[in-house]
């Protein structure tokens, strides 16, 4: 994490907001920073694209002034102030261009004001649903996504691109598929160099990302999250830097919308599943059971112990069956092109990830983006008397290492605000039975 303790920060969620200018298809310009209500921008590691809204009062009839007709651009700058807007090539900053495809909830206030939302996207993701994609791939599964990403055929896009080369290959016709879903489908029969089928294709502030969830737990990390009875101090002259830092710490709220369901694990093929599949040529069927305890510890995890005990008794591999076709030799140089065997790997590691999740909301910085690895502590939630030391006291269940998977900037004119959901697939303690 940038160092905050420059001057400019006057507080925790402090932001700067450089430029909101609506640009419309002849070229002209309008900047309405004066006129934004709120701002608010989303990014997640299930979603390939940015997205976001605005709040507008409106004083100087813009709808007319341009006039607006869903045509327009969004040309969008936000800092948080002591940042540098770019640092080591990776962006700190909430900037681009964005496409305007909605208006909504238009009310008016009066004479000559009215307020109205503005929903925006990313360039890419308007280019996405313009396009439709009849050609056939064949190659390294990592290679075909760059070109997806890159090419005329595709997202058509300059942004930066961090992809995860991929150990695979492919072979696949795209019958009139935009390239998102060519590049969903590419994801879900992916592995990287260690075995791993958790790739997702995302965007976030530095960029589209090709990734496996396993990557980003092996990320390092400075930044931390703390939830606890904290309560900002200030001096004479003011909240001092130390202060300040502190504050970027400290979670102002945690939600856990869902504390665990079993049942949903289980459907899921979270703990166990077993794979049938047949192949329509030789008339063959194969079977594999995977059990996601004794695979736990061939894989790169967040934390250093498994959320899943060896004593679970009702794990039963016939509680998930996943079937489908395979092709053998079917396709030259291809031992089977289907992708079916990582199936149940893939479902059961992003299930261990959906399994621990908690949803917090800490003062906003502009560096904050997903796919980043934080450390979150808490504390449990009983009397206090004095005699336990600081370690018996953190929630182990809660604490430790998580991925953001999602992150919703919440900017007004004065004050940032990160409603941040949190996921991890491990543990900081040791379950009963697993010794």
């Amino acid at each position: 994490m940038a160092d905050t303790t420059l001057n400019e920060v006057r507080f925790a969620g402090d932001v700067d907001i450089k430029k909101v200018e609506i640009v419309n298809t002849s070229g002209f310009g309008q900047d309405i920073t004066l006129q934004i209500s709120s701002i608010q921008v989303f990014e997640g590691v299930f979603t390939p694209f940015m997205t976001g809204t605005l709040i507008i009062d409106d004083t100087l009839d813009l709808v007319n002034l341009f006039p607006m007709v869903g045509e327009e651009f969004l040309n969008l700058e936000i800092v948080t102030p002591s940042l540098d807007r770019v640092s080591d090539g990776i962006n700190r900053s909430i900037k681009g261009l964005f496409y305007i495809y909605k208006s909504s909830d238009r009310v008016y206030l009066g004479d000559k004001r009215l307020t109205y939302k503005l929903h925006f996207i990313s360039i890419e993701g308007l280019t996405d649903i313009n396009k439709k994609i009849s050609k056939s791939f064949q190659g390294r599964c990592s290679n075909i996504v760059e070109n997806i990403v890159t090419s005329s055929y595709g997202l058509e896009t300059k942004k930066r691109l961090n992809i995860e080369e991929t150990s695979n290959s492919i072979r696949y016709v795209s019958n009139y598929w935009s390239p998102k879903v060519n590049l969903e489908y590419i994801s879900e029969r992916s592995t990287n160099t260690k075995g791993n089928p958790s790739y997702f294709f995302f965007e976030n502030r530095n960029g589209f990302n090709f990734l496996t969830l396993e990557r980003l737990a092996l990320l390092s990390s400075d930044i931390n999250f703390i939830y606890d009875n904290y309560t900002a101090q200030y001096s004479l002259q003011g909240r001092t830097q130390k202060e300040i830092n502190e504050d970027y710490k400290r979670v102002e709220q945690l939600n856990i919308p869902v504390v665990y369901d079993y049942i949903d694990r289980i459907k899921g093929g979270t703990y166990a599943s077993k794979l049938i599949g047949h192949d329509i040529l030789t008339k063959k069927y194969t079977y594999k059971n995977y059990d996601a305890f004794s695979n736990y510890k061939k894989e790169e995890h967040l934390n250093i112990k498994s959320g899943i005990s060896s004593r679970l008794t009702v794990r039963r591999s016939d509680a998930v069956i996943f079937a489908g076709p395979k092709s053998f030799l079917n396709n030259s140089g291809y031992t089977d092109s289907t992708g079916l065997d990582f199936l149940q790997k893939r479902a059961s590691v992003v299930g261990q990830f959906n399994s621990h999740k908690i949803e917090i909301i800490v003062p906003g910085r502009t560096d904050y983006t997903v796919g980043q690895k934080v450390n979150f502590k808490c504390y449990k939630n009983v009397p206090n008397t004095g005699k336990e030391i600081s370690q018996d006291l953190i929630d182990e269940l809660y604490s430790g290492n998580y991925l953001i998977s999602a992150i919703n900037h919440f900017i007004s004119r004065t004050r940032h605000e990160c409603h941040i959901e949190l996921i991890k697939d491990s543990l900081i303690y040791e379950l009963k039975g697993n010794t």
